[in-house]
């Protein structure tokens, strides 16, 4: 018998890709139904920690500078042996 990793994959959107000064910006994370844990966000040099739940969480921020920002996504496993 051969057990393995449940397959996954990992995916965040954002409302709006160009946000006014003040404004909210809502990042949507989705992944397989079965995760639930913490995906760490990286927007720029800050980290945001956004609980996943049944595969589905979200996080608004609303005091970004005006600029670029590189966004990274990081989720460290949970007790079902997912991790990307």
């Amino acid at each position: 018998m051969e057990v393995k990793k449940i397959p996954t994959s990992l995916a965040v959107s954002i409302d709006n890709h160009s946000i006014i000064v003040g404004d909210k910006a809502i990042f949507a994370v989705n992944t397989n139904p079965t995760v639930t844990g913490i995906v760490r966000l990286n927007i720029g040099s800050d980290s945001y920690d956004v609980v996943v739940n049944k595969g589905v969480g979200t996080f608004a921020i609303s005091d970004l500078e005006m600029g670029t920002y590189d966004v990274q996504a990081i989720f460290d496993g949970d007790n079902n042996g997912c991790k990307y």
